[in-house]
């Protein structure tokens, strides 16, 4: 007999669990090119300490390319992405537009980049929220007020100076405040053994978001083999035709042939028999 499994699945225990978003130094393009390490890549931690990548840690959020006038389409990269939640529920995100190349981009001048998601999956790029000055943001974080129920984005313009802007709606692109001087702002040090990892911020999410998170961004894993406990089998073509079903860790199931061993069945005489048998391993 396979024996069958337990655990059909990698179960994330805490209540919560610690979402790190990050982006990459850029390689060779041949290896890590700036248009695939300038985006938002994610990690997660159980304990808060030790953080694993997502996605073979590549990104998962990337800036929409922009329309020119004669059709063409220019390529855009971010950096410096901010997560938060938004006060409907979801997750935002706020980052600093740039060039492919993770130069400025003359287009995003004095504004910064938002999305939105329900699940740290799918994202909608709602677009450039402005920030009613001609500066380049060269950072950014955004959180929100329950005092005065609103927005606050805080951004840096690389040259000294640090403002905020209060905003009401995000979705409203042009509905921020002006700038108003503000103290510089920090993230918290966060240290993650990834290759190339640049940490930006952490935020929690509840489990049953991050199981789905992680179920989906990571390789599955074979975590059961099931078969029946017992079957009627007349020949060796009925014991044949039976498959084993194979869990892996994001839920979903395979069905695969088992080469059993019969050497000591007796097809001639009626019984019950024990037999052992082998998942076949496809080699392609």
């Amino acid at each position: 007999m396979i024996n069958k499994g337990e655990d059909h699945a990698m179960i994330l225990k805490s209540e919560y669990i610690k979402v790190l978003c990050y982006t990459r130094t850029p390689q060779e393009d041949i290896i890590y090119a700036p248009r695939l390490a300038y985006s938002m890549h994610l990690a997660y931690s159980e304990n808060g300490r030790d953080f694993q990548a997502l996605n073979h840690n590549s990104g998962v959020l990337f800036a929409k390319a922009t329309n020119h006038e004669n059709g063409t389409l220019r390529a855009k990269s971010l950096k410096n992405p901010y997560l938060f939640r938004i006060a409907d529920g979801k997750f935002g995100v706020v980052a600093v537009r740039t060039e492919a190349d993770g130069q400025q981009d003359e287009e995003s001048r004095g504004a910064v980049l938002f999305f939105t998601s329900g699940d740290l999956l799918q994202y909608q790029e709602i677009g450039l929220v402005d920030l009613k000055s001609g500066a380049y943001a060269q950072d950014v974080a955004c959180e929100y007020d329950e005092s005065s129920q609103a927005y606050v984005i805080r951004w840096s313009d690389g040259k000294g100076g640090s403002y905020q802007n209060k905003i009401q709606d995000l979705y409203d692109l042009a509905g921020a405040g002006t700038p108003e001087k503000a103290e510089a702002f920090t993230l918290e040090a966060v240290s993650a053994d990834i290759e190339g990892i640049q940490p930006r911020n952490v935020i929690r999410v509840p489990r049953e978001t991050a199981q789905r998170l992680v179920c989906r961004l990571t390789v599955p894993e074979n975590v059961a083999i099931e078969v029946p406990d017992g079957i009627k089998a007349a020949s060796a073509e009925d014991l044949k035709a039976l498959k084993a079903t194979a869990v892996y860790s994001d839920g979903t199931t395979a069905p695969k042939a088992v080469d059993w061993d019969t050497a000591a069945v007796r097809w001639d005489q009626a019984g019950t028999y024990r037999v052992k048998g082998r998942v076949r391993q496809e080699h392609y």
